[in-house]
């Protein structure tokens, strides 16, 4: 573990969840590490806290970095800070986690700092039919999604290529 985001932030709580009435579940930062550090959860706990920059204990983390030149045009800023809607998370996840396919909040765009491990990203463009990319009912964790749907992606484009190939003259 880092010892000096430890120091700095490891008794400060970060939102791992929701309760079933919606409230936010928050570990301290120092637990959720050792958890971290030692899960083999299938599908893992991560931290996604929205509201960090707005708490005492946890907005110095917002010194710590820049966003990027592409990404300063932001419409939003010009709106009233309390109607303004989510714009920056922490995100902090174990092998394993991560979230299912979605569409960003109000179709925006994003920039993610990835500060060690892997992320994979897959992008598909405008009109990909929803059914092809839909998780089976109930097992919408990105692991389920990799290991179900994914395969059926590459199928379908391995199939395109050959298609726009056979057009040229196959055979």
């Amino acid at each position: 573990m880092d010892q000096a985001l430890l120091t700095r932030y490891g008794s400060h709580r970060l939102k791992v969840g929701e309760d079933d009435d919606g409230h936010p579940v928050r570990l301290k930062l120092a637990y959720f590490l050792r958890y971290a550090a030692d899960n083999i959860d299938d599908s893992p706990l991560y931290v996604f806290d929205g509201s960090f920059g707005d708490r005492y204990g946890t907005a110095p983390l917002l010194e710590d970095f820049e966003v990027p030149k592409y990404f300063r045009d932001d419409l939003f800023r010009y709106g009233s800070e309390r109607r303004r809607p989510p714009y920056r998370w922490i995100v902090i996840g174990p092998a394993r986690s991560g979230t299912n396919i979605h569409i960003d909040p109000l179709g925006t765009s994003a920039w993610n700092a990835l500060l060690s491990g892997h992320k994979r990203w897959v992008l598909f463009p405008p009109g990909t039919p929803k059914a092809l990319l839909q998780t089976p009912k109930g097992e919408g964790e990105a692991v389920n999604w990799f290991m179900k749907v994914y395969p059926k992606t590459l199928v379908r484009v391995a199939c395109r290529i050959l298609a726009e190939k056979c057009r040229g003259g196959c055979g």
